[in-house]
């Protein structure tokens, strides 16, 4: 029997609106240890089952809270990728001299780089 240190990567912290990206697991039974890493399309229920097999004990970081709940969802389609339009950074925005800002984002003056 194996002990599990599990932790997720998702794409934001909402488990309504986002999905998991990774999973990296850590199986510890003694002196044996294995890590399992599913990415992308990898990041199935049936393939954390079946690599949780032999585990009695899962170990996780604000797993209740976070990891959990999108693992509960993972039977759901994950959204086709898409492009979206960047947010403005308010962080950046803010640092930005009055005036200097054209309609689009880009400094006055100066063209965004393509």
């Amino acid at each position: 029997m194996f002990e599990a240190y599990l932790d997720i990567e998702t794409t934001g912290l909402s488990s309504f609106y986002n999905y998991i990206t990774v999973i990296g697991i850590y199986l510890v039974n003694g002196r044996r240890t294995k890590v399992v890493q599913l990415v992308d399309k990898e990041v199935t229920r049936q393939n954390l089952l079946a690599n949780m097999e032999d585990v009695h004990t899962i170990y996780t970081y604000n797993g209740k809270r976070f990891d959990l709940p999108f693992i509960k969802l993972l039977p759901r389609c994950r959204p086709q990728r898409t492009l979206r339009a960047p947010r403005p950074d308010v962080r950046l925005l803010a640092l930005q001299p009055p005036g200097r800002l054209q309609s689009g984002g880009a400094a006055a003056g100066h063209s965004p780089q393509t």
